[in-house]
């Protein structure tokens, strides 16, 4: 007699070794993925799988996406005990319906374990710059190729007034006919072209371009003979003569080259765009003022009230710290912590072209400045539940604790932030929701403890830039690069002009900008993310004057899309904010 081997069913042995292998008597690999949590600033980023099981343990996984967007490579595979292998996790942007934040879970799992990966496309839910959010413009890359936003996301150009026409001119430039060669011939034609031209739409010359250069011709209908000439082949461009006029200069004495007593001036306007800026907006338009002031909240160490530049400006704002109406930086002597608070409102909204100290990116008087006090009278000491109550306030929602105005009547359309705390604050990134839900652009300095500051390690951008509903804003020197003391990191949305540290008697790469003082005629300089934010939110402020139907949305859109690209995005962001463009005008500093 012999006994017959008989094969045990494949889920007969499964169970078996599972069973084994909870009775601890067989090893078991062990599945870990990081990150958990990925905030992604481009159209792919990765995630890393590894079996940190005992040894002689084979991890078998799968992953899969929650969304249809987005897909996995590899999407399964094996992996030995302590061995790790990368996901390619990616988003497909024509998927999405235009202006969508995607929020998605990358799910991991086999016979090691589970996990879940959270994914942010864009930041959060606030509307930042997406490859959506630029009205089908298209996407653009850097050399590095990370996404950028395309030049078409900047604001058009507005149409010239009629005033600045010259009566009855037309500027009319020719194209020499197809197969024409050599210079002389060239020049021959275009004459050629030239007396035809006129000939046939009864034009008086009155400067001849003589085949070198374009005519200037009379028209007795400029807008029907515009329309004619731009559709005959042998024109090659045909516009009104305008009037040029000089580029706003502010008669601030603080604001030129060598002002004040100053060396350098306020560079950090002149060389970022902010005449050209000017030009088109500041602050003082038909539509700004049709709709009531544009409010800028500084939410920071006080703002003096008898300050020359600022005093005109000011709207009842609250200490928060303190809960009373006073929004002082304390009594002199000053400290720098005390001054903070109006160096940074000088910048953002100086009263300008009075013929006083400095001007402001935003220096009309109709755009007002907000107080909202958060540190003690020494300028040291605040904590993030004064912070999150003064944004609430300031967002317009009811604080029964300020007596005079529970519910701010002066509704903030910008706040800036020149504040920080390491670390994620869930507080403060719910009040920043809240504000940017109620119509609010946020921006706020990144931090400026960057390699080099003494500080062992960057920590990365600090709260409340790092949430997801603020603008992180980055410094930059004169010359455009990262100021060393900058913080940087994925959160950095855009850089601007804080300078860097030279000490008081080193100016020459410092921020001139009001400070308290008895006389009320007090200026100085400083350096810092903290002088980079206000420069941004003044943008803001001036693009929301532009057009009051801007959502903040629209705002950060306009300013991130409105950059002089750089190429590495954890330091610089979409790049280097340039007043200029952002507001239409052709830039001087986005090339």
């Amino acid at each position: 007699m012999f006994l017959r081997r008989i094969a045990a069913p494949a889920a007969l042995l499964a169970a078996l070794l599972a069973l084994l292998t909870s009775c601890g008597l067989v090893p078991a690999p062990k599945l870990s993925v990081t990150p958990t949590a990925v905030r992604m600033l481009s159209n792919s980023t990765t995630i890393t799988v590894s079996n940190v099981g005992p040894s002689n343990t084979t991890l078998d996984y799968t992953v899969t996406s929650s969304d249809p967007s987005v897909t996995v490579s590899p999407a399964s595979g094996s992996l030995a005990s302590g061995l790790s292998t990368s996901v390619t996790v990616s988003v497909d942007p024509t998927r999405l319906a235009p202006g969508t934040n995607l929020a998605a879970t990358v799910s991991v799992g086999g016979n090691g374990g589970n996990a879940n990966v959270h994914l942010d496309y864009g930041i959060g839910t606030c509307g930042t710059f997406t490859p959506q959010a630029v009205n089908g413009a298209g996407l653009t890359t850097t050399a590095i190729g990370t996404l950028a936003p395309p030049q078409a996301a900047s604001a058009p150009a507005p149409a010239p007034s009629p005033a600045d026409a010259v009566p009855g001119q037309i500027i009319v430039g020719y194209r020499a006919p197809a197969g024409v060669q050599g210079a002389a011939l060239s020049v021959q034609a275009l004459k050629l072209a030239s007396v035809d031209v006129r000939r046939a739409y009864g034009l008086t010359l009155l400067h001849g371009g003589y085949g070198q250069g374009p005519d200037l011709v009379r028209a007795s209908n400029v807008a029907a003979t515009l329309a004619r000439l731009r559709s005959d082949p042998r024109v090659r461009y045909a516009q009104p003569n305008r009037r040029v006029h000089e580029l706003f200069v502010p008669n601030d004495p603080y604001y030129p080259l060598g002002g004040g007593g100053t060396t350098y001036g306020q560079w950090n306007l002149y060389d970022f765009g902010m005449p050209q800026a000017w030009d088109q907006e500041t602050g003082a338009s038909a539509a700004s003022r049709a709709s009531g002031q544009v409010v800028i909240g500084i939410l920071d160490s006080g703002v003096a009230g008898n300050q020359e530049d600022l005093a005109s400006k000011l709207v009842p704002g609250w200490d928060f710290y303190y809960d009373d109406a006073g929004t002082d930086p304390g009594t002199a002597p000053y400290s720098s912590g005390q001054d903070h608070g109006t160096h940074v409102a000088g910048i953002a909204a100086a009263l300008g072209n009075n013929g006083k100290g400095i001007a402001g990116v935003a220096f009309d008087a109709h755009v007002k400045i907000l107080p909202l006090k958060v540190f003690d009278d020494t300028g040291s000491t605040a904590t993030v539940y004064d912070l999150v109550r003064a944004i609430e306030w300031a967002a317009g929602y009811t604080d029964s604790a300020v007596t005079t105005n529970p519910t701010n009547p002066n509704k903030a359309d910008v706040i800036n932030m020149s504040v920080g705390v390491q670390g994620d604050q869930p507080a403060v990134d719910a009040a920043a929701q809240d504000a940017w839900n109620a119509g609010v652009l946020l921006v706020a300095a990144a931090g400026n403890h960057g390699n080099g500051t003494g500080y062992p390690t960057d920590p990365g951008v600090l709260s409340p830039a790092n949430a997801p509903c603020v603008m992180a804003v980055g410094s930059v020197d004169s010359t455009y690069a990262r100021s060393y003391f900058s913080n940087t990191g994925p959160q950095v949305e855009v850089t601007a002009p804080g300078g860097f540290y030279g000490g008081v008697t080193n100016t020459t790469n410092a921020i001139v900008s009001t400070l308290p003082g008895g006389t009320g005629s007090n200026y100085g300089f400083d350096a810092g993310t903290s002088m980079a934010s206000p420069f941004v939110a003044g943008i803001a402020a001036l693009l929301k004057a532009q057009d009051p139907t801007r959502s903040p949305t629209q705002l950060r859109t306009l300013i991130d899309g409105a950059t002089k690209p750089v190429a590495d995005r954890s330091q610089y962001g979409y790049g280097v904010a340039c007043a200029d463009k952002a507001l239409g005008a052709a830039t001087t500093c986005g090339i």
